[in-house]
C-alpha cells in the first residue's frame, strides 16, 4: 500500500518549536514504519522543558479514525471531517513528560495505515 502526501511532524505550542520536515514522497507503509524519529527528539530536546503541552494533528481515511483516536485513550481529541467525508483531522493537546512520550505516538500513529503525521 502506498501513503501519499506530505508527511510532516507537528509543532508544539509552547516554545513555538518551529514545523519540522520530514519528507515528501510518495512512502511505502513500511517505510513509514521504519522512520527515525531521532532528528524531531534532539530538536524536541534541545527545545522543549518538561512537562510541556504537545499538539499532535494527523489525517487519517475515514474508515481509520477511530483507530488512531485510541492512541490518545482518555485524553480528549478534537476531530474534523474533509470537504468530502473520506478524511477526518484528530487533534490533541496533551502535557507530556517526556520527549519519549511524544514519540511512543508518533510511532503508535506511523503504524496506522494511512495516516499522515503533520
Amino acid at each position: 500500500m502506498i501513503g501519499k502526501g506530505l508527511i510532516f511532524l507537528s509543532k508544539a505550542l509552547v516554545n513555538s518549536v518551529e514545523l519540522i520536515y520530514l519528507h515528501e514522497t510518495q512512502l511505502t507503509m513500511s517505510q513509514m514504519k521504519n522512520i527515525s524519529f531521532d532528528g524531531l527528539q534532539a530538536r524536541l530536546d534541545e527545545q522543549l522543558k518538561y512537562p510541556s503541552l504537545f499538539l499532535f494533528k494527523f489525517i487519517a481515511p475515514l474508515e481509520k479514525a477511530q483507530e488512531l483516536v485510541r492512541i490518545f485513550a482518555a485524553n480528549p481529541v478534537t476531530t474534523k471531517s474533509s470537504r468530502h467525508g473520506n478524511y477526518i483531522s484528530v487533534t490533541a493537546e496533551l502535557e507530556m513528560q517526556s520527549t519519549e512520550e511524544i514519540i511512543a505516538i508518533y510511532r503508535a500513529a506511523a503504524r496506522i495505515e494511512g495516516v499522515i503525521l503533520l
